[in-house]
């Protein structure tokens, strides 16, 4: 089984700023998102399935918070940091507001190559994609393993693009795919089961 979770609501996240490599604290709501999700998940799956849970996080630390939190109520028996599950850089536009001049015309801009454009001194989705490729092949994670489960814990980009390997989506639906705080993914086979908590 794999399950791909989002960190919890961050500060930049409720003030509508990119936040890509910078990194702000979670909000009351965050953790209690995190731990719904957490909770939800020992109780529908990783405790009626007994097996054993590895976790693939990134190394900001909104998701080491979270992590930390989805472990007090998930037994865990592997934990892997890597910087290969960071959210894309946001170069320039790192702390800006989404509302703001600069931001719209990159987020215009993308429409015409949403893969492959980057913000000034920033990644595109292209960029992430190398990165978290990088990390399942070391790893040698690629699909469903039937003996354990492996969640990780990540960005929404990082999110878009594990379910786009995983599924063998094309590219261009990659960047329609949606991963709120309170969600999180169950991928079995060529679907993923969406739940909300």
């Amino acid at each position: 089984m794999i399950a791909i979770f989002r960190h919890g609501e961050t500060e930049y996240n409720r003030d509508s700023k990119h936040q890509g490599f910078d990194d702000s604290p979670l909000t009351d709501d965050g953790k209690s998102q995190v731990r719904k999700c957490a909770k939800h998940f020992q109780d529908h799956f990783a405790g009626k399935t007994g097996l054993p849970v590895d976790v693939f996080h990134s190394s900001s630390k909104r998701s080491i918070e979270s992590e930390n939190l989805f472990e007090k109520y998930v037994e865990v028996v592997n934990v892997v940091q890597t910087e290969n599950l960071r959210e894309n850089s946001w170069g320039k536009l790192e702390g800006v507001r989404t509302t703001d001049e600069r931001s719209i015309q990159y987020l215009k801009h993308r429409k015409s190559d949403p893969f492959g454009i980057r913000p000034t001194g920033g990644e595109s989705l292209a960029d992430v994609y190398e990165r978290v490729s990088r990390c399942l092949d070391f790893y040698r994670i690629r699909e469903d393993n039937p003996c354990r489960i492996t969640v990780f814990h990540v960005h929404c980009n990082v999110s878009k693009v594990l379910r786009g390997i995983f599924h063998n989506h094309p590219v261009y639906r990659w960047i329609e795919f949606e991963h709120p705080f309170d969600h999180y993914y169950i991928l079995q086979g060529i679907v993923s089961i969406e739940v909300n908590v």
